[in-house]
């Protein structure tokens, strides 16, 4: 056995010990290898950067197909004459687009609008968080409306500093706008649709055009009497040139044809 007294003891990086100057012992598991114990930890850092990378290109790839399918089936939206969604809208204005933009994280579009006529929901427009009131003519209204940007989800597309008929609804203090309300240029809008608008439409809402058979119909009953034509649609001459009002008793309602209708219809008959 030997002996020795104690002394200094030092370890090398090695894999030999030493007591003052003389082996005692020879471990090579002690060799730490610290460049080899590098590349391991630089290979393992490289191949989960490699992983992460292909999961996240994965999940990328996923979204971008699920939205392009997404944005490839169309918005669905039922044919109803422009007194119909006059009165099942919160707002009707005409309006000239100022600005737009969009928002894709979201698929929000948003619409800058000047307001220049109110026909229905002048209340609701003030009480909106997006709407700026400057002076005391209406002239001066400025609003913002929301929409989506893709087709599939009824988003609406407007042209900037053209004026606009615009329907819409109020949700939470916000103008929201889709396809299958009423959004047309407003040199397209007919004479008799103009009167509608400011007149006729608005006091007839109790009539029944199209049948509803959806959660979301009026609890109210409707008048009955206006039946919706066959083939009704927006090139239509009722869709353009008539009304459904009501009878002087409040009782039914019926077809107004005016002159322009009469007219259509002429020419639309071979």
């Amino acid at each position: 056995m030997l002996q020795f007294q104690p002394k200094k003891l030092w370890l090398h990086a090695g894999s030999t010990c030493y007591i003052s100057g003389k082996t005692i012992f020879r471990r090579s598991n002690w060799s730490l290898r610290p460049r080899s114990v590098s590349r391991s930890l630089r290979s393992s850092i490289e191949k989960l950067e490699r992983d992460v990378m292909m999961s996240h290109l994965f999940y990328i790839v996923l979204l971008l197909g699920a939205v392009n399918t997404v944005d490839a089936l169309p918005c669905s939206c039922p044919e109803r004459h422009p007194q119909e969604v006059f009165c099942s809208a919160h707002f009707v204005i005409r309006a000239k687009v100022l600005f737009q933009e969009e928002y894709l994280d979201n698929f929000t579009r948003i619409f800058d609008l000047r307001i220049l006529k109110t026909y229905k929901g002048e209340h609701r427009l003030h009480e909106m968080e997006s709407v700026n009131v400057y002076g005391s003519r209406q002239r001066s209204l400025f609003a913002k409306a929301y929409t989506f940007t893709l087709d599939s989800l009824c988003g609406v597309k407007l042209n900037n500093n053209k004026v606009y008929l615009i329907s819409g609804q109020v949700r939470k203090r916000k103008l929201e706008l889709n396809q299958c309300h009423w959004n047309q240029e407003w040199p397209q809008i007919t004479v008799r649709q103009r009167l509608g608008v400011r007149r006729f439409y608005r006091g007839n809402c109790a009539c029944q055009i199209s049948p509803c058979y959806t959660v979301f119909c009026d609890k109210k009953p409707k008048l009955k009497g206006c039946g919706k034509p066959s083939g009704i649609d927006h090139n239509s001459c009722e869709w353009g040139h008539s009304y459904c009002i009501q009878n002087a008793e409040k009782t039914a309602c019926s077809w107004r044809k005016t002159s322009h209708y009469k007219t259509c219809i002429t020419k639309v008959k071979p």
